[in-house]
């Protein structure tokens, strides 16, 4: 076996980046590179709402999720239910 191979290769990724724009600009070649090494993998993308426009012009992602700390995401419940959903998606990797 190569040391590049895998044995049980991950099947759905969940990137996440909610902090600023540039850092999510400088995360997106990541998908590049997992759509590339994975090519069936389902991958989403964690993010502020005001960097969507910039993720949905992005190959590669197939879905957007939206966090949102101000709004349905604030406090412990708005955590947990983001917690939820995201346990829902059954990530092999994050």
């Amino acid at each position: 076996m190569s040391q590049n191979s895998i044995s049980n290769p991950p099947e759905r990724f969940l990137l996440i980046r909610t902090d600023r724009i540039g850092d999510t600009v400088l995360t997106l070649p990541a998908v590049t590179a997992l759509r590339k090494k994975f090519p069936a993998a389902f991958i989403a993308f964690l993010a502020q709402p005001y960097t969507a426009p910039l993720i949905e012009q992005y190959e590669g992602i197939d879905l957007l999720l939206s966090y949102e700390p101000e709004g349905r995401h604030r406090g412990w419940k708005g955590v947990l239910k983001l917690s939820h959903q995201l346990r829902e998606l059954n990530f092999d990797a994050v």
